[in-house]
């Protein structure tokens, strides 16, 4: 999952108020739609914001139940030890607008554990910006090592985060400031998506859904805690359905009930789809394969290959 703050037209910008006037039954039929999203949109901003205090703590306890199962049981009897390695297109009012690409491969340690070696890298056409994202996670979610990059032609950026024993951790900075508490929801940076898609097939927590914690940055790039709401459902284009059959979708309400998402997982827990919907903006994320990618972008095959190191040798592991 991801959010962007760019801007674009307004859905209720699009209606013509002329052409509902001579449909009476075409506006009445819009309004009660326009009423519908409004009412929901309420409901979220309540949920976070006050009166559903004992559902979102429902939706919480939801979450660290998932974490604590995935936790004694290993992240591979759920993920598997099969390395993923998927690629993505962005759209952007309907136009491709940049890409993404997510690595992740198993790996034994000298000691003998497991951990799970993640690579992402998103790159924005527009801004002509790289972010790359690297992290490692132990087996059991006792730790997570967690560096992020941004890269534009006027500046980068980058910060590392270890996560371990209930704590977020900055290494650059010293003392007790380099240290931030999060609860047992938080899931270890950059497996959003993994647990979303787990939690989807709790009957027990269709009702409250779970309420995830997941690593943030400041618009001073200060690392905090943000949570989500995960729900099954969603509207899924047919024609995924009909390439994923065996997948599951789920709704994502961001904290502040600004910005949602509507997401469709395959049965391998990784992401095929996904809709964000802001009050002016809506994006698109689709699975391609490599070919549809380097058609798109002819110079990202080479660009990955030297940012992130990712091909098909890959796979084969």
């Amino acid at each position: 999952m991801n959010e962007s703050n760019e801007s674009k037209t307004s859905f209720f910008h699009r209606w013509n108020p002329a052409g509902l006037q001579a449909h009476p039954k075409i506006a009445t039929i819009v309004l009660a739609v326009i009423l519908v999203l409004c009412l929901a949109f309420a409901q979220i901003q309540v949920f976070f914001k006050s009166g559903s205090a004992k559902s979102r703590e429902k939706a919480r306890e939801n979450a660290q139940t998932v974490i604590r199962e995935v936790s004694q049981a290993g992240l591979d009897s759920l993920a598997g030890r099969k390395p993923i390695l998927r690629y993505y297109l962005l759209e952007t009012q309907g136009q491709v607008s940049g890409y993404a690409v997510l690595a992740i491969s198993p790996k034994i340690q000298k000691d003998n554990t497991l951990i799970y070696d993640g690579k992402y890298l998103n790159y924005s056409k527009r801004e002509q910006k790289f972010i790359t994202i690297s992290y490692k996670t132990a087996n059991d979610l006792s730790f997570s090592y967690y560096t992020k990059s941004i890269y534009t032609p006027k500046y980068k950026w980058t910060r590392r985060l270890e996560y371990r024993e209930g704590f977020l951790y900055e290494p650059a900075l010293q003392g007790t400031s380099s240290r931030l508490p999060v609860k047992g929801n938080f899931v270890p940076p950059d497996w959003l998506d993994f647990f979303s898609a787990l939690s989807v097939g709790k009957d027990g927590f269709r009702k409250e859904g779970v309420l995830l914690a997941v690593l943030d940055f400041d618009e001073q790039g200060r690392a905090g805690v943000t949570e989500c709401l995960v729900k099954p459902g969603g509207d899924i284009p047919p024609e995924i359905l009909a390439a994923h059959p065996h997948g599951d979708p789920v709704e994502v309400i961001w904290q502040g009930g600004q910005s949602s998402q509507t997401i469709y997982y395959d049965s391998e827990h990784q992401l095929v789809w996904q809709k964000d919907s802001l009050p002016s903006l809506e994006m698109k994320t689709r699975s391609v394969s490599r070919e549809q990618l380097g058609q798109a972008f002819p110079d990202a095959l080479e660009i990955l290959d030297q940012r992130l190191r990712v091909n098909e040798d890959e796979v084969q592991i």
